[in-house]
């Protein structure tokens, strides 16, 4: 592996230690942090895939809980192969806590409304982060926030719900109204979110993987706490299918968190939270594969809008 791949994938403490040309893989470094945001969406897409056949025999927690341990274990055995330190400094003490939390929260209700709601319906209402992530990276984080950015949040927010079609909106003549509870479930999730995403910008100067050891761990603890007092269990015995679909929740949301936690320590939180639309693209391309679902007219402009939206942020970002 090349020395520059080695520094973005697994840097070290100080961005200032990365290239500031676009050495790796010849991607410009203004958009390094763009690209990396893409690709976890990428990956995430196929964990929400996940977690949904999961729902059907588990409990939301316990992905919760299969999802933060499994992953955790793989970002342990990381950090001890490349001598990470785990040791976190007094400053960082604030933030990090308010991004582990906020990922945890995200996660517990973002995950029970994948169970109780159409899937579509759930990845809408949590892709309303990005929104509040530009309100509150210019709130705490003093971000400027200009009209081409803003437009393109907007634009690519029309974009989702011409994909997804959300039945709160177009209406259903089979499926109904998705659970007010799925609903409150889902904005929730987005709240943790954007916490989340904000508080990453003022963890710049500590490795990701530590940050993502600690959100993970957190994940691990609520969530066991929580099943051995409510359930009093936690599944070990599984159909083969069943395992297969937790390890890949697992596997996925490391890899998926890698590119994420990094991607939001090189991009302004508000700009790179826009990318995560394309999450609504890549979970239509899986249910019209997978499921030989019928391409509808309105999937098609949004997926249009989406990336046309996604394009506008790269090509803004390549000017500045």
């Amino acid at each position: 592996m090349k020395q520059t791949e080695a520094q973005l994938l697994l840097p070290t403490k100080s961005l200032q230690e990365v290239p500031s040309e676009g050495a790796w893989l010849g991607i410009p470094r203004r958009v390094q942090g763009l690209f990396l945001v893409a690709m976890s969406v990428f990956t995430f897409s196929l964990l929400s895939a996940l977690v949904k056949y999961a729902s059907y025999s588990m409990p939301s927690m316990e992905i919760v809980f299969w999802r933060s341990a499994v992953a955790g274990l793989l970002n342990l055995v990381t950090l001890r192969a490349y001598g990470i330190s785990l040791k976190v400094e007094r400053r960082f003490w604030v933030p990090l806590t308010t991004r582990c939390l906020g990922g945890c929260w995200s996660l517990v209700f973002g995950f029970y409304a994948m169970q109780q709601m159409v899937l579509a319906d759930a990845s809408v209402l949590l892709l309303t982060s990005s929104v509040m992530t530009f309100i509150l990276g210019a709130l705490f984080l003093n971000e400027r926030i200009d009209a081409i950015n803003i437009g393109s949040a907007f634009f690519s927010f029309v974009g989702v719900v011409c994909v997804c079609r959300p039945t709160f909106i177009f209406g259903s003549s089979n499926d109904g109204h998705p659970p007010v509870v799925g609903v409150i479930s889902a904005l929730l999730a987005a709240v943790g979110t954007a916490t989340a995403f904000t508080s990453m910008r003022r963890l710049q100067e500590l490795h990701f993987m530590v940050t993502i050891h600690y959100f993970l761990v957190t994940g691990t603890l609520i969530s066991s706490i929580w099943l051995i007092i409510m359930h009093n269990t936690i599944v070990i015995d599984m159909s083969v299918s069943l395992s297969l679909a937790v390890l890949g929740i697992g596997v996925f949301g490391f890899v998926g968190q890698l590119f994420l936690t990094r991607g939001f320590q090189l991009e302004k939180a508000g700009t790179a939270s826009v990318m995560r639309y394309l999450d609504v693209v890549f979970v239509f391309i899986w249910d019209t594969v997978f499921l030989h679902e019928t391409i509808s007219a309105w999937s098609i402009i949004g997926a249009v809008i989406i990336c046309t939206s996604a394009i506008v942020i790269v090509l803004h970002r390549l000017q500045q």
